[in-house]
């Protein structure tokens, strides 16, 4: 689970117990015990729950979390090879962030598609 899913799931966690509280549920607290909440606890658990969700959509990771090589296309971890400068540890080619890679793979698939279609329609 990314951290981004994890902090939305926690915000929806911290929802369904204020939905739950709202409609009367009891909700267990460390040191008092199972009780029923009151209105500003339920409107806290509400507040709670949408501040992590909107973490969980507005977070932006320092590093990204796959690379890919250039040279020899192998994808790492960013954990894997933090510590190798960019430098693919297989074929000591570059490595690019894996995203970047994707992106423009998908304008290729495109101008690929575009030059299907044209050539067909030359032939005909």
């Amino acid at each position: 689970m990314g951290v981004k899913s994890g902090f939305i799931f926690l915000g929806f966690i911290f929802i369904v117990e204020a939905i739950w509280a709202l409609f009367g549920g009891k909700i267990y607290f460390k040191y008092q015990g199972w009780q029923i909440p009151d209105e500003k606890t339920i409107f806290g658990l509400l507040a709670i729950g949408l501040f992590f969700i909107c973490i969980g959509i507005f977070y932006k990771p320092k590093y990204p979390e796959l690379l890919h090589c250039k040279k020899c296309k192998k994808v790492y971890n960013y954990v894997d090879v933090k510590d190798k400068n960019g430098i693919c540890p297989k074929c000591k080619g570059e490595l690019q962030d894996y995203k970047e890679f994707e992106n423009k793979n998908r304008e290729f698939q495109k101008l690929d598609k575009i030059e299907k279609e044209f050539t067909k329609k030359s032939k005909n």
